[in-house]
């Protein structure tokens, strides 16, 4: 819940969720109900109100559809949440465009962390993963499983880290 409760603490009331597909995906199901949790615990009623379904196969397209909704909403969200690098590009590209000039005081927050959002104007708040260790871990459990020497269910929790620019 810990990036949600940075948002609220800097004053953002309605923050949108923009979710990949596919869904059951175990991470993005993770996220989307942080997300639900966030938002419950917040006391929003409608905690679904602003969560938005983003297809793999056209990003670009429902970030742009998504959008043109909230500029017409009479309560603009205060902050997107990306729940992936790939949305949150969609998202910043989006929003430098003069169409959406009317949305560029929206915060964007991104469940991925990017050496860009270094550089970039707007500010993005972003929860970085230990890519390098995810992938060292994965490797050995493969490795582990092909040698027998691993069941085929395993759980493994790495730390991940907020970063608020």
């Amino acid at each position: 819940l810990f990036p949600y409760t940075t948002l609220f603490r800097s004053n953002c009331k309605r923050i949108a969720c923009f979710a990949i597909t596919p869904q059951y995906i175990s991470t993005i199901h993770g996220r989307v109900e942080g997300y639900r949790e966030a938002m419950a615990a917040a006391g929003f009623k409608k905690r679904d109100e602003l969560l938005r379904v983003i297809h793999f196969e056209h990003i670009q397209e429902d970030v742009e559809k998504y959008l043109l909704e909230f500029k017409v909403m009479t309560q603009v969200p205060d902050a997107i949440f990306a729940l992936n690098n790939h949305i949150a590009m969609a998202l910043l590209k989006t929003l430098k465009l003069k169409e959406f000039v009317a949305l560029s005081k929206i915060r964007v927050a991104c469940f991925d962390d990017l050496e860009t959002f270094d550089i970039i104007d707007k500010k993005v708040l972003s929860v970085a993963q230990p890519m390098e260790e995810i992938g060292k871990r994965s490797s050995e459990l493969i490795m582990d499983l092909v040698a027998g020497n691993a069941s085929g269910s395993t759980n493994i929790v790495l730390p991940t880290k907020l970063i608020v620019r």
